[in-house]
C-alpha cells in the first residue's frame, strides 16, 4: 500500500511539471528569441514541455526555453529584455497568475 502511495505521489508531482500555460503577451518593440526576429505586437504565448510557442494571426514561432519554478507568484506577466548589439533580445516571460518564468538563451 505504501509503494503505491509513493509512485501516486512521484506521478503527480511530475504531472505539475508538464502543465500547460497560455497568455496574451504584448511585445511594444521588435526583439530577437534565440536569435529569431519577432517583431512588436500581442501574441498568444503557449509554454509547455520545455517549448513556447509565439502565436500572431498565421505568424508561428516555435522555441525552446528553460522553464523555472520561481520563489513567489507573479501578479502580472511582464517580459524581460536586455540588449546585445544593436537589437534587444528577450530573455524571459515571467507568467503572472503562476510561479512560472521562461527563460530564452
Amino acid at each position: 500500500m505504501k509503494a503505491t502511495f509513493v509512485l501516486l505521489a512521484f506521478a503527480l508531482a511530475g504531472a505539475g511539471f508538464a502543465r500547460t500555460e497560455t497568455r496574451t503577451v504584448y511585445i511594444d518593440h521588435a526583439v530577437v528569441v534565440d536569435g529569431a526576429p519577432l517583431k512588436a505586437g500581442n501574441y498568444h504565448v503557449t509554454v509547455e514541455n520545455g517549448k513556447v510557442v509565439f502565436q500572431e494571426g498565421r505568424t508561428k514561432l516555435e522555441e525552446s526555453a528553460k522553464i523555472v519554478d520561481s520563489q513567489v507568484k507573479f501578479g502580472d506577466t511582464r517580459i524581460v529584455t536586455d540588449r546585445v548589439g544593436q537589437q534587444p533580445r528577450l530573455r524571459e516571460i515571467d507568467l503572472g497568475g503562476t510561479r512560472m518564468r521562461v527563460e530564452f538563451n
